[in-house]
């Protein structure tokens, strides 16, 4: 079954990297990316990905409310946070606020490819929090 996959980074080029990353490492995965916490309801609204990551500083709605708001409304959603922020402040924000998982970006090459498969076979419940 295929999964559609949401990149939220305030980084344009990040998000593209990480989005070209995916599709040759998840080819059955649909992978799009946005760069905003709005363009993430929005986006979201219309396609419904089953899973999203979501970077922390974003601009506007940042990405802690932006899951937040999504967990309220889709409450099975998986989202991993993938965030430069290696502390407990924002690891228990992005958990209290909903994220099944928290990757440090300078952990990206080790830890994110096996929470996310994981999470694409459906073997981490969406509430259940995994640190990393």
């Amino acid at each position: 079954m295929s999964k559609t996959i949401l990149i939220v980074d305030d980084n344009k080029n990040l998000g593209k990297l990480i989005q070209d990353w995916l599709e040759i490492v998840f080819p059955d995965c649909t992978i799009a990316a946005v760069v905003s916490g709005a363009d993430a309801l929005e986006f979201f609204a219309k396609e419904k990905p089953d899973i999203v990551i979501m970077d922390v500083n974003l601009d506007g709605i940042n990405g802690i409310e932006a899951t937040r708001q999504l967990k309220n409304k889709y409450p099975l959603t998986k989202i991993i946070f993938l965030s430069i922020f290696n502390d407990d402040f924002h690891r228990c924000a992005a958990f209290s606020a909903g994220a099944s998982g928290y990757v440090v970006k300078s952990k990206i090459n080790i830890e994110f490819i096996p929470l996310l498969k994981k999470l694409i076979n459906n073997e981490v419940h969406a509430s259940a929090p995994m640190t990393p």
